[in-house]
């Protein structure tokens, strides 16, 4: 499977002492937090007398603890902004369309950066980096000689999407070969694709890191992949007549 992603969608921000990677959200009405960063940070949690619902990309209700006041400091600059407090949100801290239109942002995808203030502050886009994005595997398997088999993995349980795609993470620490692939998710349970490719079976551990997790709004395109015989094979063959 070959995965194409879109433009790069996180900035670095500055909250406490801390360097946070944020989402960029225009989607999103409102910035949002998760209550355990929010606890971790120590920020004063209010009660939220709001009555409009949250929605998440998945069609499900988040489930609003109450709101935050963060300050972010970015490039020197400080900037306080209110935040939804949301249980269990994954990632954990989204900046939507109220921070981009308070500070004049402007997201520019053919370079992957995020201006602020008519060009003042160029922050680059990035993808997110996070040991805590990764998928494992749900219960140590034995898997025989040059045998290829389906396991479970388990999702970070803030993941509330009902399927994610799974990519190979850069070193694997498995002795397997993963295949990327899109999985059903349920209780935060999905299944991927593993190769043992020795001539001896191998045992895969429960909780050891199996692949990365990609949110599929962030996939423009995903095609199969095909190997070069099999391109071959598909390529007609022309017969001259003399």
């Amino acid at each position: 499977m070959n995965t194409v992603e879109k433009s790069r969608q996180y900035i670095v921000i500055r909250v406490k002492n801390r360097n946070l990677q944020c989402l960029v959200d225009s989607g999103s009405c409102n910035s949002i937090t998760s209550d355990k960063l929010a606890y971790n940070l120590g920020l004063n949690i209010e009660s939220s007398m709001s009555t409009s619902p949250l929605i998440a990309a998945s069609g499900q209700q988040l489930n609003i603890v109450g709101k935050t006041s963060i300050t972010l400091y970015i490039n020197g600059l400080m900037i306080v902004l209110s935040f939804a407090v949301v249980k269990d949100l994954f990632p954990s801290l989204l900046v939507g369309d109220d921070f981009l239109r308070k500070n004049s942002a402007m997201i520019n995808y053919s370079n992957n950066t995020v201006t602020l203030y008519d060009g003042l502050i160029v922050l680059p886009l990035q993808g997110f980096n996070d040991m805590n994005n990764c998928a494992c595997i749900y219960r140590t398997v034995c898997v025989p000689s040059f045998s290829e088999i389906l396991i479970p993995v388990r999702l970070p349980k803030q993941y509330k999407g009902t399927e994610a795609i799974l990519e190979p993470l850069p070193n694997n620490p498995t002795q397997a070969f993963v295949g990327g692939c899109v999985t059903a998710v349920k209780n935060a349970i999905g299944m991927i694709r593993m190769l043992n490719f020795r001539p001896h079976p191998i045992t895969l551990k429960r909780n050891a890191l199996a692949a990365s997790v990609i949110f599929p709004s962030s996939v423009s395109s995903i095609t199969p992949f095909e190997n070069s015989s099999e391109q071959q094979a598909k390529i007609p063959i022309l017969k001259s007549h003399v």
